[in-house]
């Protein structure tokens, strides 16, 4: 997404959008292929279980009833 897209969906000021985006890169939560570039979300391993919680638990295969093995 383009950058000046974090201060429309904010609703901040240029300034404020500007540090959203500086510690969204620096925690790892959004990316950019360059320093002027557009965002991307990321999801380092770090706030995966926040962000998906149980999403990649060990769950057992439930059967599901149609007779089909």
């Amino acid at each position: 997404m383009p950058r000046a897209r974090v201060r429309e969906i904010t609703g901040k000021g240029a300034t404020v959008a500007a540090e959203i985006i500086k510690r969204g890169l620096e925690e790892g939560v959004l990316e950019s292929p360059s320093p002027k570039g557009p965002l991307r979300p990321a999801f380092p391993a770090a706030v995966q279980e926040f962000s998906f919680p149980q999403l990649f638990m060990d769950l057992p295969v439930e059967p599901d009833g149609s007779g089909a093995s």
